[in-house]
């Protein structure tokens, strides 16, 4: 039960929404499954720590009733540490969303027994802690997230560098101003009306780097064009 709890309760509402709308057709299954019962998480929570807290207290009570009490109480903290923890909270964070989606209808049982004993706790945290949101990202981390998903030099991601740079540059518009795109007029390169057009000002102007350079007459205030 304790594997349980926590591979439903380190799913993000937000995460299930991905998948369903962009998942596999498995994934999509599976987030369509878990989604409902992860709408109340408190009273969730508190139905898998019943459960989980009634089956560890079970254990020792029946295997006293079997064997003498110190190798009652040996048995039941290997059997609890071992098969009700490492084991199961190993395999169920691994494969989460097969497993919660296959033991939904175990849950939703579960709940409906404990129903009378979690259901005023659920509602309690709900009025203390206040109900659960979905993960919304900051412009700052969805840029991190953006920059994790670029592809290494061991092949590993999916975002190519360009894109990666296109998504933050993208993310930063909502902060720049038009000045901030701009050229101080000292710093701009131009091109005087009378310079003769050969290869050295070709190539100086492709030396530069610029998609379009003013043209000025005589006077670089007195900008006649631009040359493309």
């Amino acid at each position: 039960m304790s594997g349980l709890t926590m591979a439903l309760m380190s799913l993000d509402s937000m995460n299930l929404q991905i998948l369903q709308a962009s998942g596999t057709d498995r994934e999509k299954r599976h987030a369509a499954t878990i989604a409902p019962l992860l709408k109340n998480r408190h009273l969730l929570l508190v139905t898998l720590l019943v459960g989980n807290a009634s089956a560890m207290e079970a254990l020792p009570i029946f295997l006293d009733r079997i064997a003498p009490a110190y190798l009652a109480v040996i048995l039941s903290v290997s059997f609890v540490l071992v098969f009700g923890e490492i084991i199961p909270q190993a395999v169920f964070t691994k494969w989460r969303l097969p497993i919660g989606a296959a033991l939904c209808p175990l849950v939703w049982a579960l709940e409906l027994l404990t129903l009378p004993v979690s259901w005023p706790i659920a509602k309690a945290l709900d009025g203390l802690l206040g109900e659960d949101h979905p993960t919304i990202y900051r412009r700052a981390e969805l840029k991190e997230l953006t920059k994790q998903h670029a592809i290494d030099a061991l092949g590993h991601g999916t975002l190519t560098q360009d894109e990666v740079r296109i998504m933050q540059g993208t993310l930063d518009l909502a902060e720049k101003k038009a000045g901030d795109a701009m050229t101080k007029i000292d710093d701009v390169a131009m091109l005087d009306m009378d310079t003769p057009l050969n290869l050295d000002t070709l190539h100086t102007l492709l030396a530069g780097g610029h998609s379009r350079v003013p043209v000025y007459i005589r006077d670089a205030s007195r900008r006649s064009g631009r040359f493309v």
